[in-house]
């Protein structure tokens, strides 16, 4: 599995677009807004979804591999870079 993001804007000044490319299941991608500086990105392969650090907006968010169910999960961080989760040992 591979996932990606682009380090400047694609459509305009607050929208990022990720990609994921999975193997067996083609390609996925979703465009979010509000998305400032995405440092990190990680992906949950168990519960499908995304995860991504903004080091301008100080988060981390959390959303499905469509994009949807997106969550605010950390905010107020000094400078968010990496992220990794561990699926299995939770």
């Amino acid at each position: 599995m591979l996932i990606g993001t682009d380090l400047e804007p694609v459509f305009s000044d607050d929208t990022f677009f990720l990609a994921l490319i999975d193997q067996e299941t083609d390609t996925s991608a979703c465009t979010h807004t509000d998305v400032l500086e995405v440092n990190g990105m990680t992906v949950d392969w168990t519960t499908r979804l995304l995860y991504w650090t903004d080091a301008r907006r100080r988060t981390i968010e959390v959303s499905d591999y469509d994009g949807n169910r997106r969550t605010l999960s950390v905010e107020g961080l000094l400078a968010p870079r990496g992220i990794v989760v561990d699926p299995v040992g939770g």
